[in-house]
């Protein structure tokens, strides 16, 4: 946020860009009028939340995606067909991979999900990935299919009032990166294994070797 508005410090306008505004959480001088004291937690993620989120869901979809679209040539070659099936894919690879792999809440009442009794004021684990391959909604869910009729229905941005702000930013990156990438190079082929780091919050892929071919 430093770099973002020292480089923007010599282009004040009367309507500030998102990002300015992010960086006078920093650099206040750059809106004289506002109140010096640092912003409340909650003001700072709320700016700063529909970028920072959809960051490790995009990226990590990205480099998911590119992996399992090697491991699955005819999925890849719908998408060759027909760019419109690009929705279908990312909705597909963001079920599959699901990038963040928990979250953890508090019951405020008790009830009763499967055989399972919960508690009120319980802490519990919401796992994505289990809910994102649960066979009583996803047929034959450990198969990557990009034309799965119901892939929207997957939970790895959250759901109603927890629903991920960055996500309409991660999926137009991820629209942009698959139509981009696919059409300038559909013949890229994986060199190596990838590297996945030991994270238990976040499915982190850190290195996927590829070489390019036009």
């Amino acid at each position: 946020c430093c770099v973002i508005s020292n480089a923007n410090r010599t282009h004040i306008t009367s309507t500030p860009s998102v990002l300015r505004v992010i960086g006078s959480f920093y650099h206040r001088n750059d809106y004289p009028n506002r109140d010096p004291r640092p912003p409340r937690s909650g003001a700072a993620i709320a700016a700063i939340g529909p970028i920072t989120p959809a960051n490790d869901t995009t990226r990590n979809t990205m480099s998911g995606g590119i992996k399992l679209l090697h491991e699955n040539p005819e999925q890849k070659q719908l998408v060759l067909d027909d760019f419109e099936r690009v929705s279908g894919l990312i909705n597909e690879t963001v079920r599959y991979v699901s990038p963040v792999i928990h979250m953890r809440r508090t019951s405020l009442e008790e009830t009763v999900i499967g055989e399972q009794r919960i508690g009120p004021y319980e802490k519990i684990a919401l796992w994505y990935g289990a809910a994102n391959r649960d066979p009583e909604i996803f047929d034959d869910p450990d198969k990557f299919n990009i034309m799965r009729s119901n892939a929207e229905k997957h939970l790895a941005f959250g759901i109603g009032r927890h629903t991920c702000l960055g996500k309409p930013v991660a999926l137009m990156q991820l629209r942009e990166f698959f139509s981009q990438f696919l059409s300038r190079f559909p013949d890229y082929q994986l060199t190596g294994d990838w590297k996945v780091a030991p994270n238990n919050f976040v499915h982190a892929i850190q290195e996927i070797p590829i070489r390019l071919k036009k």
